[in-house]
């Protein structure tokens, strides 16, 4: 029993969960550019915003400065391998992060 118990709460631990405004679980890529970009393990995404086919997130903000601050934070979890939540608008437009929690 004590295997199984063991077993089942490694699995929920290694998958990604999602809501209508937050996805937790791993960062399985991230993308620097003018419009920094994460994408979570499995391509999962927030219910209710739009991630497109790939499941890109977007970082909110107004400059690029604001965007990359939040990107530092992804880059840092993803090269840790750290679990994340990230939180996201839940307006049914693009997805954008306006905050990311790094699981220690």
């Amino acid at each position: 029993m004590k295997k199984l118990m063991v077993a089942i709460s490694f699995f929920i631990s290694a998958s990604a969960i999602a809501g209508p405004h937050y996805v937790s679980g791993k960062i399985q890529k991230v993308s620097g550019s003018v419009d920094p970009a994460i994408q979570m393990t499995n391509a999962i995404s927030p219910e209710k915003c739009n991630a497109g086919n790939y499941g890109w997130l977007r970082f909110k903000g107004t400059t690029s400065e604001e965007r990359h601050r939040v990107y530092a934070t992804a880059l840092s979890a993803a090269i840790a391998n750290k679990q994340v939540t990230v939180y996201t608008n839940s307006d049914d437009a693009e997805c954008r992060i306006y905050a990311i929690e790094v699981n220690m």
